[in-house]
């Protein structure tokens, strides 16, 4: 069943296409805007029963070659080759060793103004992870809970950045605020506040 949870529209030579998460069916499909043709799909299940995966939401790279989509219930992010038309990287993160417990649940995805760093909201366990996309290993885990909590619960579902790259936002839904995380340079000399 097809439930299109995420997209981002590729400009390709003046025609636009438009990637879709598709929550329920666990894939991901590049659709030429003008025709409604499916122009690729990208199995991203991740067992024998879908859906299993959840496909969350997509980002691409400016020149409409990669792409990546947050796997809300495998605890990972799918890096897509939209040459190839095929999945180049699984990229597991805080991933549980249980099958049973519950996983970080990778939300939002945003890429830094130079595309070096993925940012991928883990809402499951108040997180923001930054991931770099030449090798897909995190560079860092930001902790999005407020001063003094006792509690999880901060749950980031979205995310935002300032065109300078020097300010991270994520959108703590259940805080009703937003933490702030400062850079010096990049991700992996950042300073959260």
């Amino acid at each position: 069943i097809p439930y299109p949870a995420g997209l981002a529209v590729i400009s390709d030579q003046g025609r636009d296409k438009l990637l879709i998460a598709n929550n329920l069916s666990d894939n991901v499909v590049l659709l030429d805007v003008a025709s409604g043709k499916i122009l690729q799909t990208f199995d991203l299940s991740t067992s024998d029963l879908v859906p299993s995966s959840f496909p969350y939401t997509v980002v691409a790279t400016r020149d409409g070659r990669r792409a990546w989509c947050s796997l809300w219930n495998a605890s990972q992010v799918a890096e897509l080759d939209l040459t190839s038309g095929k999945v180049a990287r699984w990229i597991k993160l805080k991933q549980p060793a249980d099958p049973l417990a519950p996983g970080s649940h990778p939300t939002a995805i945003l890429l830094s103004p130079d595309e070096k760093t993925l940012y991928v909201a883990l809402s499951n366990i108040d997180e923001v992870a930054a991931v770099s996309t030449d090798d897909g290993n995190p560079l860092q885990f930001f902790a999005t809970t407020a001063p003094k909590q006792k509690f999880a619960g901060s749950y980031p579902t979205a995310l935002g950045q300032t065109s300078d790259g020097k300010r991270l936002f994520a959108a703590d839904s259940t805080l009703d605020a937003i933490a702030v995380f400062e850079f010096a340079q990049s991700a992996a000399a950042a300073d959260s506040t």
